[in-house]
């Protein structure tokens, strides 16, 4: 008996499944790999990182496959003009079987390569949670306020960005593997978020009573500290490298624009910001042979150019994401109303019950207590996105 299985009707009470090239119906078979993320199943679509089933098809099987798929494709499409709705039927009873079997049979022989020609990935538990994460966030829609701009209808940029909405979906739909550094970015068809103007952000409303946004103090310039092994100053980071960096020569804004400067110019020469945040000696313990490794294990094949930027902004994302999934454990695990709504960059956004404000400061705190230390956190809060408010 064959350790792999496809399922076909996910979610459905057929239960219908292709194993050992026959399609059975009835509770999920014994076998431990697919190629979906299944509870309690090994993942190929996460050994894979992300990579699609034709990219990870093996030359012999790309001609059957993508024929295979094609005709598939044509029956949804007679489905969808049809106006047959698939998620209230089983597919074996819409679909000729001798497809499905070519069909799921690729995708059995995809999954078993996959399986056998990679190794699986060192944080393979927490990408199977964050993925959860993620599609928690992606099943939930948006309340849109599409009054919120109503005085400046007449703007083309205005236009222009409801235009934008309206291609998209109402929902918040990220793609933990898209982005080399591990950042996500937004799927075709997401809500714009991450490319979204300020001005246009209080047009999102929160389901509950408030949204609650969680946000480092300078999230990349501490994971540099945290990567020299350097203590994490409690207050704020800028205000900080004017004294022990700057000598208290600089202004807040003067001591900022410096630091960036320095940080993603490769090239840039500044001996007061290399003595402290020493990102020679970083780059050249975590860049070799044209690899950085950052300390979570993430490879990324890059120039000596990049090296830096890939390493902080890689980092940084991996920090940032594992506090987001233990924001996430511990809402689940008080059973609260409250959810997360939204990731944005290095912040993560709560859409809140006023009964439940008390937990805030115990979220803030899990959310600031990292495995490299404390990074101080700001809280805001808004009855929408673009009016929050510092508490």
């Amino acid at each position: 008996m064959s350790e792999y299985y496809q399922p076909i009707c996910i979610g459905r009470p057929c239960g219908c499944f292709y194993k050992d090239g026959g399609i059975h119906k009835g509770p999920p078979p014994p076998a431990a790999r697919t190629w979906g993320i299944t509870p309690g199943k090994t993942s190929a679509f996460v050994y894979g990182q992300g990579r699609s089933l034709s990219e990870h098809c093996p030359p012999p099987l790309k001609e059957e496959w993508e024929a295979s798929q094609a005709k598939i494709k044509t029956f949804f499409l007679a489905f969808c003009e049809a106006k047959i709705n698939i998620k209230e039927h089983c597919l074996t009873g819409l679909i000729p079987a001798v497809e499905l079997l070519k069909f799921y049979g690729c995708k059995d022989e995809i999954t078993q390569h996959v399986f056998q020609s990679m190794e699986p990935p060192l944080s393979y538990d927490f990408l199977v949670t964050l993925h959860d994460l993620l599609q928690a966030i992606a099943s939930r829609p948006l309340i849109i306020d599409e009054r919120a701009l109503d005085s400046q209808q007449h703007q083309p940029r205005v236009k222009g960005f409801w235009g934008q909405v309206r291609k998209s979906k109402p929902y918040m739909i990220f793609d933990m593997f898209k982005s080399k550094t591990g950042r996500l970015t937004t799927c075709r068809g997401s809500f714009p978020i991450l490319t979204m103007a300020k001005k246009y952000r209080k047009v999102l409303k929160p389901h509950n009573d408030h949204f609650i946004e969680f946000d480092y103090n300078a999230a990349e310039l501490r994971t540099l500290l945290a990567l020299a092994d350097q203590p994490q100053p409690p207050q704020d980071l800028h205000t900080w490298n004017i004294k022990n960096v700057y000598r208290g020569l600089l202004t807040r804004e003067q001591a900022k624009k410096r630091i960036f400067e320095w940080l993603y110019n490769p090239e840039s020469k500044d001996h007061l910001s290399e003595g402290v945040y020493k990102k020679e000696e970083i780059k050249n313990k975590y860049y070799k042979n044209g690899v950085v490794t950052n300390p979570f294990g993430r490879e990324i094949k890059c120039d000596d150019f990049h090296a830096l930027n890939y390493l902080i902004q890689s980092t940084a994302a991996d920090i940032f994401l594992r506090q987001v999934v233990k924001i996430n454990e511990i809402i689940k695990k008080k059973e609260l109303k409250s959810f997360i709504s939204f990731l944005m960059h290095d912040s993560i956004v709560l859409d809140v019950c006023e009964k439940e404000t008390s937990i805030i400061k115990e979220l803030a705190q899990g959310f600031s207590n990292t495995k490299f230390g404390t990074f101080p956190v700001t809280t805001k809060r808004g009855t929408d996105y673009g009016n929050l408010k510092e508490e």
